[in-house]
């Protein structure tokens, strides 16, 4: 008699994903955003922001074809001026859940004559991850502790 062998692969591995969103808001208006992952995503999702009066928006971002992206149309004309956090927690398409990724965007709070009183609030999670910085405005001052 022939033997057989299967071999099963058990995916635990979470995805990880990258947020692109502006930092600064200056019209209050719509903003496309988009969350980027390393893998196939479900449409499972949790993506909200917390507004600097600390109220909760949820939202429902809609799936790419390529199954690796995220996408919505975000209107902040409702938003207080400050800091408002973007979070985002995604699933896999076995229900991997991702860990909790954030992003800070500054929302109608920019003198824009003076961009010298723009702060950059920069969180590292993980030491692996690679951090770009697109444009420079004035020097940056990074302090881990």
């Amino acid at each position: 008699m022939a033997q057989s062998w299967v071999n099963i692969t058990l995916d635990t591995s979470p995805p990880t994903v990258i947020i692109h969103a502006p930092t600064i808001i200056i019209e209050k208006n719509y903003e496309y955003i988009t969350i980027e992952a390393n893998e196939n995503l479900d449409i499972r999702q949790e993506v909200y922001i917390v507004d600097s009066l600390n109220k909760r928006h949820d939202y429902t971002f809609a799936l790419e074809p390529d199954k690796k992206t995220l996408f919505g149309n975000v209107s902040f004309q409702d938003y207080p001026n400050g800091m408002a956090t973007l979070f985002v927690i995604v699933y896999d398409e076995v229900w991997n859940k991702s860990m909790l990724y954030r992003k800070s965007i500054n929302v109608g709070n920019v003198d824009t004559e003076n961009f010298e009183n723009v702060k950059l609030n920069l969180e590292i999670f993980q030491k692996e991850y690679e951090v770009l910085l697109n444009e420079k405005i004035a020097d940056i001052t990074v302090t881990l502790n």
